[in-house]
């Protein structure tokens, strides 16, 4: 809105003047004109923003006339620049005519105080703004509270705005300034996801009905899967980008999104959820979407977080190219030649490997963190799809080098090994393996113990041994599909697999039996876990 000091030319001209309580003219006075409606910007982040020099001053009359090409309701601040100020409204019709404002008094200025609060897990800037006047105050990021100052008398209209895009402005009307008090006013929520149009409750169901896991587990991945019955993709951004969950209490929550194929009406997208309850079926998100102004927030590493044991995560739902680690690790893997090629797996998509020259190297996992010392503890699993070879061959799933620690399929057998050093394996398996079946296979060492669960379920935590003419070799990168070097024991070969793998898992800690049998419980198909309303 132009604003000019008195110049001429062809546009609305008000004029007025203020005294102070004896009558005396107010002299060289700032008067800024802003329209009703006007806010200061929150990109300058400056408190109780001042615009350099002024839209005009006071004569020594304390008259003042200022210029105005739009239309419409204005305020007019008089400040004195000694704590003394007056608030004037006028109309304006933005033609050449002549508004006069009433006469005023300056008197002693006011502060509004008060305070906001976001919700839990929120960290964001808060702006307050003036409505009319050239002010803004930013709340104390650690207490929410704020103070504006050297107010004039009246009543105004504050707006509450977040820095983050999870939050949509929140309006307080009426504030009233009284001249040289300070105004308190109650503290305000902003408002969680208001900018969003459509939400639904995505409810979890552990009991008997849903998943059947009585235990409480903690720091979980839960997969929930999209369709077109449960949610319009028309509604949302074309990649899902504008969707968001938060818990109940509208606390955001981690998610990535694995899949998001709007035209064919389906997503796989993975939610970080601090607590699911055992044997309960209370608990509910909300899921929001619907916001064209929305960026994406999808983070892998957020939700497979380094500090809760996920050392590494390929959902391996690549169409080609990189097999993408999903923690913060990004142990990124690299395609053979011939490599594998996407089909649809257990959870959206997965590689199909041909038992002959198909793998994925993860290089640079030699050493450091995927490097398990035998008396360590981790654990390792993916979901797989054996094709019709369920032979006297072994089929590496996932491992790092055949004399360290791996999860195979070896003759008829899922097995789960770590090479002992002194050419000793120490095996845990099960037999026997099925062949045109997605299964879930998950491998855990604990010190000197091992587990193997199928589809949730413990099936061995006994080991026999075997030995090998062979000694302990930590010098290969983990691989998905086969043994990056060749093995001299009897056909043994590269033991590629034959078939399809699905979200391999790597871990440095263990997980207990309830978190196993949710994450198959929760990630098979027509899983019972995850409901809307």
């Amino acid at each position: 809105m132009p604003v000019v000091a008195d110049s001429g030319g062809s546009s609305s001209e008000v004029v007025g003047r203020v005294v102070y309580a004896n009558g005396k003219p107010v002299q060289n006075a700032v008067v800024k004109l802003r329209s009703a409606s006007y806010l200061s910007d929150t990109m300058s982040e400056t408190v109780q923003q001042e615009i350099p020099g002024a839209d005009t001053v006071t004569n020594a009359l304390g008259e003042f006339t200022v210029h105005v090409a739009d239309t419409g309701h204005f305020f007019i601040e008089v400040n004195d620049q000694m704590k003394n100020a007056a608030l004037l409204k006028c109309t304006a019709s933005g033609t050449e005519s002549r508004t006069k404002v009433p006469e005023d008094t300056l008197k002693p200025t006011g502060t509004i105080r008060g305070s906001s609060v976001l919700l839990r897990g929120i960290t964001s800037k808060v702006y307050v703004q003036v409505y009319g006047l050239e002010k803004i105050a930013v709340e104390d990021p650690a207490t929410g509270a704020f103070e504006i100052t050297d107010m004039p008398a009246g009543n105004f209209t504050l707006r509450f705005v977040s820095a983050s895009s999870n939050n949509s402005p929140t309006i307080v009307n009426n504030v009233a300034v009284v001249s040289g008090m300070a105004t308190s006013i109650d503290t305000v929520k902003l408002a969680l996801f208001g900018l969003w149009k459509f939400s639904k409750r995505v409810v979890l169901n552990t009991t008997l009905s849903g998943a059947n896991v009585l235990g409480t587990v903690t720091n979980f991945p839960i997969l929930v899967r999209l369709t077109s019955s449960t949610i319009d993709f028309a509604q949302a951004k074309t990649g899902g980008e504008d969707l968001r969950f938060a818990k109940s209490d509208g606390t955001p929550l981690p998610y990535e999104i694995e899949r998001w194929d709007a035209s064919l009406g389906t997503a796989e997208v993975w939610v970080k959820v601090d607590t699911v309850f055992g044997n309960d079926s209370s608990h509910f998100l909300n899921m929001y979407w619907g916001n064209p102004n929305a960026s994406s927030a999808s983070n892998g590493a957020a939700v497979f977080d380094t500090a809760k044991g996920f050392q590494g995560v390929w959902h391996l739902d690549e169409q080609a190219g990189t097999a993408v680690d999903a923690t913060g690790n990004r142990f990124d893997g690299t395609p053979s030649n011939t490599a594998p090629t996407a089909v649809l797996g257990a959870i959206g998509i997965a590689q199909e490997f041909n038992g002959g020259s198909n793998f994925i190297q993860i290089r640079g996992t030699a050493s450091g963190k995927l490097n398990f010392a035998e008396a360590d503890t981790f654990t390792v699993s993916a979901w797989v799809y054996a094709d019709t070879l369920i032979d006297s061959t072994s089929h590496l799933i996932v491992g790092k080098g055949h004399q360290q620690y791996y999860l195979k399929q070896f003759f008829k057998d899922w097995e789960f090994t770590e090479y002992l050093g002194g050419t000793v394996w120490q095996i845990t398996s099960y037999a026997p393996a099925v062949a045109k079946s997605w299964k879930f296979l998950f491998g855990m060492r604990q010190g000197n113990t091992q587990f193997l669960y199928l589809d949730g379920v413990l099936i061995n935590s006994n080991s026999s041994t075997g030995y090998p003419n062979a000694v302990k070799d930590t010098s290969n990168d983990v691989t998905i599909g086969r043994y990056l070097e060749y093995v001299t024991e009897s056909n043994q070969g590269f033991a590629f697999f034959k078939g399809a793998i699905d979200e391999v898992r790597i871990s440095n800690v263990s997980r207990s039996p309830d978190w196993i049998k949710l994450e198959y419980m929760n990630q098979k198909a027509n899983s019972a876990l995850v409901g809307f309303r």
